[in-house]
């Protein structure tokens, strides 16, 4: 299965390139008959919109990539980040990914989902209420400063004051 998804997405002509994708494939790893699963090497095989879509990415603390190929179409993404972060993993990769799918395949923009707009407000938002916080801790300073004259020194190392 995996040879001949390979054969198709990478359009093989050679009868010799044939031979060594197929030789590497079948000396290091053989597809188990009993296994049902979309999961082929490292590579997922799935079906998005109706496409046969084999996607691969890798996280590291510094990057994100995402590889995609589409059989079918005879299109293969690749998409390199140059940052890492949950969120971003989470919510904004993936919809980069599928918007840059439906943009080659259909002509079309996706809609819905998680917007660039709606992050930023969200990170408006969480940026506010830290400042409201920071603003606040000023405020009562001076009433700090004076408890912690009143206050015994061990409350004051041990931070229960």
């Amino acid at each position: 299965m995996v040879i001949e998804v390979l054969e198709v997405a990478l359009n093989l002509k050679s009868t010799s390139l044939k031979f060594a994708i197929a030789s590497i494939f079948t000396k290091s790893w053989e597809e188990p008959q009993q296994l049902d699963s979309s999961y082929a090497m490292g590579w997922f095989a799935t079906t998005e919109n109706g496409r046969q879509v084999l996607q691969h990415n890798g996280i590291l603390s510094t990057f994100y990539t995402d590889a995609v190929v589409l059989p079918n179409e005879k299109y293969g993404i690749a998409l390199l980040y140059n940052i890492s972060a949950l969120s971003l993993i989470a919510f904004a990769l993936p919809q980069i990914k599928t918007g840059l799918i439906q943009l080659l395949t259909d002509g079309t923009f996706p809609s819905g989902g998680f917007s660039i707009n709606s992050w930023g407000i969200s990170v408006a938002i969480v940026t506010v209420i830290g400042m409201a916080f920071a603003i606040r801790s000023l405020l009562h300073l001076s009433q700090w400063r004076r408890k912690t004259h009143t206050m015994p020194k061990w409350q004051l190392i041990l931070g229960i004051g």
